[in-house]
């Protein structure tokens, strides 16, 4: 489309309330034209990556180890989160039957998608013992606190 774009117009364009001139347009869909099959390419190249990219969540006695969010959710790096910082737990649903547990935090939230783990079970099982975890880390930091 941007390749006929760029060899058919013949007129002034409105581009967003600026008006631009035929050659200008045309060198613009140009680089559109060129462009666009780069994005498509690269995100052709962060999907198949992410299908081979192994990702982990571990409980330990303290903590959660889980992904490192990021901008494009396909970050190989791990965080440690201890109990006592997960202000709330929550379900959410998503895409299709893919749910995310949503851990709050003072910084912000995380969310875990159900379809990081290979049946349902093992979602629901993570969600009752970090939420357990949770309470219980609460419970003695409030235990510790001076009255």
């Amino acid at each position: 489309m941007f390749c006929y774009l760029a060899v058919k117009i013949d007129q002034p364009v409105n581009v967003r309330g600026f008006q631009i001139t035929p050659q200008q347009a045309r060198l613009l869909m140009t680089a559109l034209a060129l462009l666009a099959p780069t994005g498509v390419l690269a995100l052709g190249g962060l999907m198949v990556s992410s299908l081979f990219q192994q990702r982990r969540l571990v409980l330990t006695d303290e903590s959660v180890i889980l992904p490192k969010p990021s901008w494009h959710g396909l970050s190989s790096a791990e965080i440690e989160l201890p109990f006592e910082a997960i202000k709330a737990t929550a379900i959410c649903p998503f895409i299709g039957s893919t749910r995310l547990l949503r851990l709050d935090r003072e910084i912000g939230a995380i969310s875990i998608p159900s379809n990081m783990f290979p049946n349902r079970r093992d979602f629901e099982e993570l969600v009752v013992l970090l939420s357990d975890a949770r309470n219980a880390a609460a419970e003695r930091t409030s235990a510790d606190k001076p009255e």
